[in-house]
């Protein structure tokens, strides 16, 4: 028994581990290198939701990769459906000229967030709503 339980901590210190180096991989990474980092990081991990949004958003934030990006965020969204992903998702449509699901996105994230309290982000979605609306009006 005492052996499992040591194979477990070994085997979840290592997930950790991945997870922190991967998460850390995009922190100082722009341009080309934020696609190939991501890429890596997927192929690493390909059902982890958290590494799959992620990229995703590495991606977003810069205006590349937006196709695969895409997918990524689409399986992640499978696997783990919460504020972070659902945001990801919004950015996703807002960089696809989609800003009507891109609301709907920020728009549900808002709610989820007013649950949690947490007003960084409850700003940071106003804005992304807002600019989502502007993009809406500018299309109709």
């Amino acid at each position: 028994m005492k052996r499992s339980i040591s194979k477990f901590i070994k085997g979840a210190t290592l997930a950790l581990l991945v997870l922190v180096s991967q998460s850390m991989a995009f922190a100082a990474v722009s341009g080309p290198d934020v696609i190939k980092k991501a890429r890596e990081a997927v192929s690493t991990s390909p059902n982890n939701w958290y590494i799959l949004a992620q990229s995703a958003d590495a991606c977003l934030k810069q205006g590349l990769n937006v196709e695969e990006a895409g997918e990524w965020i689409e399986k992640s969204l499978t696997m783990e459906k919460n504020v972070y992903t659902m945001e990801v998702m919004g950015d996703y449509y807002l960089e696809t000229k989609q800003p009507k699901k891109a609301l709907g996105y920020f728009i549900n994230c808002l709610e989820m967030t007013e649950k949690s309290d947490s007003k960084s982000k409850f700003k940071r979605l106003q804005s992304k709503i807002v600019t989502a609306s502007k993009m809406q009006k500018g299309k109709s």
